[in-house]
């Protein structure tokens, strides 16, 4: 089978609409004889009869209606890469890939992606997370456009937008010993510290004496905190992810002489020479009014032009 046109297939369309060769010829500004010459091709190509002639009109056989039904699909396919392209060509990227650092809530990332949803972009988005000092590595190997990270960079110079900061408590289950009474680092020793991978001294946490000694190392904070929950050790976990369990005292920030709170300073960098799209701008300008980590905007966020 020889493929056919979009026009053949658009011609095969209004034919079955109209029912009728000169109105077809009409809706389409060519002479019947072109409609009919092209009816006879789409047959030629197929190999399939399509049509009955025996009549006074000519009639859509069961295959010419099955035929028909790719035809649309084939318009229907034209149609959606047209559109593409005419959205393309307004800003939007085709697609954004994002490396998020696994201690920065999603809930102000996905609002935003959500908010950009609604304004029709067609923008592929790809969000990966990482830990630490692995965020920048991830982001040179895969080349991805963005990166929110709460390291500066080392290799690469970027451009740098900072975001809403993530206060971040020593914790340890309700029962552990060391939140019976204020402790002391040679005491806290005597304890398993729970670290997630990637964890990097470059922070200057205040356990960074403990941590090189970490046994028990997790992919994600949410595994370390299930871990912390059980009462295998205690270590650092983001306020958004345990304000519950502080409130009904299911976990207890632990008391001892040096600082049991740590701040994380995130930012979004981007390739300073790389002329960011339009889906990247109304991501940065979602996540900068960002208020809280429940991703409500301080304000209404008029669609940028």
């Amino acid at each position: 089978m020889i493929p056919l046109s979009i026009e053949e297939a658009k011609t095969l369309d209004l034919f079955y609409k109209h029912k009728n060769i000169a109105k077809t010829a009409t809706t389409m500004k060519k002479a019947n004889s072109a409609i009919v010459y092209t009816l006879q091709s789409i047959e030629q190509k197929t190999g399939i009869k399509l049509f009955d002639r025996t009549g006074y009109r000519t009639e859509f056989l069961p295959a010419g209606e099955r035929v028909l039904e790719g035809c649309r699909k084939l318009l229907s396919a034209s149609n959606d890469l047209e559109s593409l392209c005419e959205e393309l060509n307004l800003g939007w990227e085709s697609d954004l890939q994002i490396i998020v650092e696994g201690v920065v809530p999603l809930a102000p990332i996905i609002h935003g992606i959500k908010t950009i949803s609604e304004q029709k972009s067609p923008t592929r988005i790809h969000i990966q997370a990482g830990f630490m000092g692995e965020v920048e590595e991830t982001f040179l190997k895969s080349g991805a456009h963005l990166m929110i990270s709460v390291l500066q960079p080392e290799k690469t110079a970027l451009s740098s937008v900072p975001l809403l900061k993530v206060p971040a408590f020593l914790v340890a289950t309700k029962n552990h010993p060391l939140t019976k009474s204020k402790t002391t680092s040679k005491i806290m020793k005597e304890y398993p510290i729970l670290t997630v991978r990637g964890s990097s001294p470059k922070l200057n946490m205040s356990t960074n004496i403990f941590e090189g000694e970490s046994r028990f190392q997790f992919n994600d904070f949410h595994s370390k905190k299930i871990a912390i929950m059980s009462g295998l050790g205690y270590g650092w976990l983001p306020q958004y992810m345990i304000e519950e369990e502080l409130k009904n005292q299911n976990l207890k920030i632990i008391q001892w002489d040096k600082s049991n709170k740590h701040i994380f300073h995130p930012h979004l960098y981007h390739r300073g020479e790389v002329r960011l799209g339009r889906t990247s701008k109304l991501l940065i300008h979602y996540l900068t009014k960002i208020k809280s980590a429940t991703g409500l905007p301080k304000s209404h966020l008029s669609p940028l032009r």
